[in-house]
């Protein structure tokens, strides 16, 4: 009823051919209504709202405008609050971190600004990770040292680096001395040198120390076994833990743990004992008639049967 009255409303009006009778729409809107008159009143509606944006609709109050791709209204989900004054002062604030990976943790600069750690969650252990069966690490570690282990299966420095070894191909050609015939070479070693765990003490020239911490002190002196001394130039032991004398030549140990014993030595007067040198007997090889009850009572006698 409304668009009749309208459209009553404008024929009444008159001057549609432009003559007008007087009416003010007659002299205003006769163009628009030769549109009109073209497509009828709705294309008439049509044509003068066609460049005009749709309205926005469930907008949110306060938030700006935006446009769509067909240039028409939306809401662009900011309001003013979400963005800086003019004036507002940012010189407080960290800058925002470029080309960061995705799941790193944040960092910060000399400056206090944001950077990439470079590391993420899975890098580091958890509040609760298990590590008593990790091995502690070396502190003031020598370079180039290899590590050793203690009696905890903790790293320790071995105090010792690959050049202290042969290396499996290394070249000892020049360390043998050959007797110019097809039989083995023998290897020969200049000064003192240990195989096994030298115990503490001087090390004598040109002597061997052999087992466990044994030590060979006098001058090509040798000792072996378990904790065994030889302190006298010339001196061989042998055993554990011997009672080590200044006049023997040989001795063997038998000690207990601080107890030192030997059950067997040779002095350098030629005389052996086989009672830690309570008794010393000379040594002599005689040929007797075993039935001799005399000879065969004397202590310390070695005989060979005739």
């Amino acid at each position: 009823m409304g668009k009749k009255l309208m459209y009553m409303g404008l024929e009444c009006g008159g001057g549609i051919g432009g003559s007008g009778t007087g009416d003010m729409s007659a002299s205003i809107y006769d163009s628009e209504l030769d549109v009109a008159s073209e497509g009828g009143i709705p294309g008439f509606v049509d044509a003068q709202i066609a460049d005009k944006a749709d309205k926005v609709t469930s907008a949110t109050s306060g938030n700006f405008a935006g446009l769509d791709a067909n240039g028409n209204l939306i809401d662009s989900g900011h309001k003013h609050s979400d963005y800086l004054t003019a004036h507002q002062d940012i010189s407080g604030k960290a800058d925002k971190v470029t080309s960061a990976t995705s799941g790193n943790f944040a960092a910060l600069d000399s400056n206090g600004n944001l950077t990439d750690s470079g590391h993420k969650h899975s890098d580091y252990l958890t509040q609760h990770q298990d590590i008593s069966g990790k091995a502690d690490k070396v502190s003031n570690a020598t370079n180039g040292n290899f590590a050793g282990l203690d009696a905890n299966g903790n790293l320790t420095d071995s105090g010792s680096k690959a050049s202290d070894f042969l290396t499996q191909h290394q070249d000892i050609s020049g360390k043998m001395n050959t007797n110019g015939s097809n039989a083995a070479s023998d290897v020969t070693f200049g000064g003192s040198f240990t195989v096994g765990t030298r115990g503490s003490g001087t090390v004598g020239i040109n002597s061997i120390a052999q087992g466990y911490q044994t030590v060979a002190s006098g001058e090509y002196s040798h000792a072996e076994g378990y904790q065994t001394t030889a302190s006298v130039g010339g001196q061989f032991v042998i055993g554990q833990r011997n009672d080590n004398k200044n006049n023997t030549m040989f001795e063997v140990g038998n000690g207990e743990s601080g107890y030192p014993s030997n059950a067997f030595e040779v002095y350098q007067d030629g005389s052996l004992s086989t009672d830690n040198g309570a008794t010393k007997h000379k040594l002599g090889i005689l040929q007797v008639d075993p039935t001799d009850a005399t000879f065969m009572a004397t202590p310390g006698a070695i005989w060979i049967e005739t």
